[in-house]
């Protein structure tokens, strides 16, 4: 199935163009509830960097689109394709997304949308199980020799969900004030623990678990649902636009000190830290 998506953030970024997707069966997935896939790409013709997408504790299946569609369409629309596994093992948590997430990137190598990525240059990208899964692979050296890995962003991770690792990316970690299911104090932690590579702490102000996600409706499982901020988005597309693609402005966006940057701008933040800046001799690209 194809369809043509509105970008919801296209006032705000002047470089948005329109998306497509098309949903797939991408099979092998660890994660077994599910085999299939969503591709977002850009409409215009180009070669374009790749973001593989791992969701959350609870949003498999149709959920892993529907509960983060304006994030993942929002960063598809500045220039990347972005595949979103539903693989799920629910009611369980599913370690194995991590291995999901890089079979995603296995898969799109001989698909048909193989000649529209540049698969040197991969970023990830997960929210709650799933930032935990990005997170995991983000220490893994050979994973990320492998899958060319140069930028990890994970939100609200549930990183006790894999043994405590050492990311040799640069990652990006978010959280909010308000989670109460992944406490700040635990993405924190991580954080502190990462040395030697760009990274990036921020904890959004009276944000909760669910700040990444759209409204998810009747995919809530039973639980409380509200419609997400997405106040993270922004600098999520930062970070892979700094490390993937060598735009300097937009590493300002992640680490400088202007009215429009995560730590010093707009967005109200209860703490926000970042180490180890990439170089400001970095090309425009």
């Amino acid at each position: 199935m194809r369809a043509a998506v509105l970008i919801p953030f296209a006032a705000a970024v002047a470089k948005a163009v329109d998306v497509l997707h098309e949903d797939v069966t991408v099979g092998e997935y660890k994660c077994r509830e599910y085999q299939t896939a969503r591709v977002y790409y850009p409409a215009e013709n180009g070669t374009y960097p790749l973001v593989s997408f791992a969701h959350g504790y609870h949003y498999g299946g149709a959920g892993a689109y529907r509960c983060y569609e304006a994030m993942n369409s929002a960063l598809s629309a500045e220039g990347y394709v972005v595949i979103v596994s539903e693989s799920s093992s629910f009611p369980l948590e599913c370690p194995k997304e991590s291995e999901d997430q890089l079979r995603s990137i296995e898969w799109l190598r001989t698909s048909k949308f193989a000649d529209m990525i540049d698969f040197s240059k991969v970023g990830l990208l997960g929210h709650s199980m799933g930032g935990g899964a990005s997170y995991h692979n983000a220490g893994q050296p050979d994973i990320v020799a492998e899958y060319n890995i140069g930028a990890v962003v994970a939100l609200h991770p549930q990183t006790e969900l894999y043994s405590s690792v050492t990311p040799v990316v640069p990652i990006f970690y978010g959280t909010g004030s308000r989670d109460i299911i992944i406490f700040p104090r635990k993405v924190k932690k991580a954080y502190f623990e990462t040395i030697g590579v760009p990274k990036v702490f921020s904890e959004l102000q009276g944000a909760a678990h669910k700040e990444p996600m759209c409204d998810c409706g009747d995919l809530c499982m039973g639980s409380p649902c509200t419609k997400g901020q997405n106040l993270h988005t922004p600098y999520a597309i930062a970070m892979f636009d700094c490390h993937l693609k060598d735009y300097v402005k937009q590493c300002d966006k992640v680490y400088g000190s202007g009215s429009d940057s995560l730590c010093s701008g707009s967005v109200p933040m209860t703490e926000c830290v970042h180490e180890n800046e990439p170089s400001a001799n970095l090309v425009m690209v």
